[in-house]
């Protein structure tokens, strides 16, 4: 007893002040990381303090130390736990071989002493230098056995799955449940499943052996943690089944004992009785006739007993009563389990379940696995204020650092709490003050994301993308939204709008009133006509390739994938691409018109793309009516009522009576009568703009003006004012019959509906279906 005893007082003295000086000093260099900012000159973190020493010392950075640093914490954390130690450097050793061949662990020793020592210059000591020497000792022992026998398993086992045939795997499904089964009848009860997913497991079993050894990508790290994480998550129910440890022990070693008839059916030429060193440990001689099954065995042995492991430890330390409430969906659990957390780590039971190097969010498995009772308990109390005397706690901060993500999380996999998660960043008082209760919108994760080059949150592109207009009404994102477009967005839209106007005007200059018979005899004002298309070819065009130009590689990449529907998604980049392809096509036009290769269907094709620059260009244009509320509701009325309009299969009614009876009413106003609602002023305003952008259209269109030959088109004027006849239905009907006799593409624009059934069917009559059907019909269709 007295040398029992000797060696626990030996023990904690010595190994048990190490450890306390290995996690004091691990503290302070974490706390000081923490407090790091980008940018600043001193290095406080220790990856990049190793990382400067690699460069004092004149040696790169390899991969395999790039591993080891990703990791390097959760290795100091469980340095006092031995078995954990191992199992992370197992791991650890996967991704070490997957980025290099040549590992030489020697040379981390004193890039890690000297960051240690200039992160630590106060504290450091020869007592806190032999500890870590010490904790780098315990570490690299166990990661050069690990690497060891991931080198030499990793070819055998690449080579015992590739020649594995189908009859093999079969072999495997029905055969490893019977072993089993006799092996532990108690596990029959935990396999109560159909035989399709029995047979499914099995065939994960053999996947996970694999995969564990073979995906080696250059960035293995990065998959490495995928799969832990879904290793993790896959037994994330199994504290709510009761699932004992104990049971895998015995799986392991039936698939080891199911495997190894397999392996002996394989193919081996080698014949020789040599005896040889074991690759895996250099610590036992083994016949050569022996080696290919020997080191098959054991490398499905070594990664299957991994993934047990794993999964063990994430049953173990996962199991959390938070957890167990979760898989229960049950609510009063959950909040029974919240009872003994501390103020201060509450939250992060609710968002965080540690289980070695990664973490499992139980908010995110609740809403997963569809436990959304247990996730609204979960947001509610993540949102709510708690105080303890001077000291508030808030969880809105913890729940987006900790999962950055859970806005879309939450809106796709249970959309109905959104309204739960956004009433808990509003905090209203109890009180009133002059007849107003004081409310806090607690609004910086709404506008400001975690990752600082996001231009918008997370959150807010998620709740946008959403499309529910019950979400976005919600007074947070109303006034959210509005005070991004007061202070950031408009005035930078309206310069940007603007300037587009003036484009516009410049090119309606150009293209429909200088172009006039009456100016062009002016020599002075027909130079003022070129400079003018100098001018929308060098302005215009190149704003348009300002803005799309840094969008083409990505609009390549999704044109590819996704086709160009998937990538042009917003209206405003569909009319740019069209008026860009448009004003080149006019340029080019133009060039050929001043060459020898001039024919007069050249000059048709110019004015039929002048036209359609006037009618891409008002649509940009159109745009200047978001800044007013009342003018977009009406916008995306007549956006939604045209394209009905549109739609060939649908036959349409005008009703020009009841359009005139209401606009012009015979008998005299009552004086008692309301005042005239904004929708007819709206309606009014929006026959107007249509009026002056077909008069230029039309003005654009020179040589079929002069082919009609009448005198109502001679000018700007003339043609506002045939089209103001048309409005009211008060056209001459003779002269739209010349119009449609000389001129198809005139006539398609000025036609009215009653004038041909076919071309309303067709939904061809622009100017009248914007008029009559659009603005009119749906005036009428205003509530009372």
């Amino acid at each position: 007893m007295r040398y029992v005893g000797g060696a626990f007082r030996y023990v904690k003295q010595t190994y048990g002040k190490r450890l306390k000086l290995i996690e004091g000093d691990w503290d302070d260099i974490q706390n000081a990381a923490n407090e790091e900012i980008d940018g600043d000159e001193v290095v406080r973190s220790f990856p990049k303090m190793c990382a400067f020493s690699n460069q004092v010392m004149g040696q790169p950075t390899e991969g395999w130390m790039e591993e080891l640093l990703a990791v390097f914490s959760v290795l100091v954390e469980r340095v006092g736990n031995p078995a954990h130690l191992v199992e992370e450097c197992d791991l650890l050793s996967l991704a070490m071989v997957a980025r290099s061949d040549d590992i030489k662990f020697e040379r981390f020793k004193p890039v890690m002493l000297a960051a240690l020592r200039s992160l630590l210059p106060q504290t450091w000591s020869t007592a806190h230098e032999e500890a870590w020497e010490w904790l780098w000792a315990t570490i690299s022992r166990n990661l050069t056995e690990s690497t060891m026998k991931v080198k030499a398993f990793k070819p055998f086992n690449k080579k015992l799955f590739s020649i594995l045939s189908e009859e093999h795997h079969e072999t495997f499904r029905t055969t490893i449940y019977t072993k089993f089964f006799a092996k532990c009848a108690a596990s029959q009860d935990l396999f109560k499943q159909s035989q399709t997913r029995l047979r499914y497991i099995a065939d994960r079993v053999l996947s996970c052996a694999h995969d564990m050894m073979q995906r080696a990508w250059p960035e293995s790290s990065v998959w490495f943690q995928g799969v832990v994480k879904v290793l993790w998550l896959i037994p994330g129910k199994f504290p709510g089944y009761g699932v004992p440890i104990d049971l895998f022990g015995p799986f392991t070693d039936t698939c080891v004992e199911v495997v190894k008839p397999i392996v002996a059916e394989l193919p081996y030429n080698v014949t020789s009785t040599k005896e040889m060193l074991c690759p895996a440990d250099r610590a036992h001689y083994l016949q050569e006739n022996e080696l290919q099954s020997h080191m098959m065995i054991e490398g499905f042995r070594w990664s299957i007993g991994l993934v047990a492991r794993i999964l063990m430890r994430t049953i173990t330390e996962g199991s959390t009563a938070v957890m167990q409430a979760i898989h229960a969906n049950d609510s009063k659990r959950l909040k029974k389990a919240l009872r003994d957390a501390p103020r201060a780590q509450r939250v992060n039971w609710q968002l965080r379940v540690r289980v070695g190097s990664q973490s499992i969010s139980p908010l995110y498995w609740a809403l997963r696995s569809g436990c959304h009772g247990a996730a609204r308990t979960i947001v509610q109390d993540i949102l709510t204020i708690r105080a303890d005397r001077d000291r508030y706690y808030y969880g809105a901060d913890e729940l987006f650092r900790l999962q950055p993500d859970v806005v879309e999380n939450l809106l796709r996999e249970a959309p109905s709490l959104a309204k739960d998660f956004l009433d808990g960043l509003i905090w209203r008082s109890h009180k009133t003050q002059d007849g107003l209760r004081p409310v806090i919108y607690y609004l910086e994760h709404l506008l400001q994301d975690q990752d600082e080059s996001q231009m918008l949150s997370r959150s807010m592109k998620s709740f946008i993308s959403f499309k529910d207009p019950r979400t976005i009404t919600h007074p947070i994102l109303v006034f959210s939204l509005d005070l991004i477009w007061e202070k950031l967005v408009m005035r930078h839209f309206l310069q940007d709008r603007l300037w587009t106007l003036i484009t516009f005007i410049v090119y309606i200059l150009a293209q429909s009133v200088l172009n006039q018979k009456v100016y062009l005899d002016d020599h002075t004002l027909h130079n003022y006509m070129g400079i003018a298309r100098m001018m929308v070819y060098l302005v215009g065009l190149g704003q348009l390739l300002f803005w799309l130009l840094p969008l083409a590689v990505p609009a390549v990449l999704a044109v590819c994938s996704n086709g160009l529907k998937g990538y042009l998604a917003q209206w405003e980049q569909q009319v740019s691409l069209a008026l860009t392809v448009n004003l080149f096509g006019m340029l080019l036009d133009m060039i050929a018109l001043k060459c020898e290769a001039y024919t007069p269907e050249m000059e048709i094709v110019y004015e039929i793309l002048s036209v359609c620059g006037v009618f891409l260009f008002s649509l940009l244009v159109l745009d200047l009516a978001t800044v007013s509320i009342k003018m977009s509701e009406y916008k995306v009325l007549c956006s939604r009522a045209l394209g009905q309009a549109l739609k060939p299969q649908i036959q349409k009614t005008y009703d020009l009576s009841l359009s005139s009876r209401f606009l012009l009413p015979k008998e005299p106003p009552d004086p008692k009568a309301r005042a005239p609602d904004p929708e007819v002023f709206l309606c009014l305003g929006a026959v107007a703009a249509c009026i002056v952008v077909f008069s230029f259209s039309i003005a654009a269109m020179v040589q079929e003006v002069e082919h009609v030959g009448l005198e109502d088109f001679a000018d700007i004027g003339g043609t506002a004012q045939v089209l103001i006849q048309v409005a009211w239905g008060l056209t001459d009907m003779e002269e739209l019959k010349v119009v449609a006799e000389k001129s198809t593409l005139m006539f398609m624009a000025l036609c009215r509906p009653p004038f041909s059934r076919r071309a309303e069917v067709q939904a061809i009559i622009l100017y009248s279906v914007l008029v009559y059907t659009c603005f009119y019909n749906l005036l009428v269709a205003q509530p009372a």
